[in-house]
């Protein structure tokens, strides 16, 4: 939870417009299914939170290296 809070935390709503907003509420998603996870016992649940991650870090990595360190405000 603690990483998709940091993720969440991490965007820039101005620069980063409708993609940004996106991912607010694909974030709020994850840590509500994180909650549920927790609280059902069920492994499931966490399986579909780490394949929404693993898109996200998937995308990320296709970026050019210079537009990359422009989203992190380098």
């Amino acid at each position: 939870m603690d990483i998709v809070h940091e993720l969440r935390s991490s965007l820039n709503l101005e620069a980063g417009g409708v993609i940004a907003a996106n991912l607010v509420s694909l974030y709020d998603y994850m840590v509500q299914q994180l909650a549920r996870a927790n609280a059902e016992d069920r492994a499931e649940i966490l399986d579909e939170v780490i394949r929404l991650l693993t898109e996200i870090r998937s995308a990320w990595v296709l970026l050019p290296a210079e537009a990359r360190r422009a989203g992190q405000g380098r």
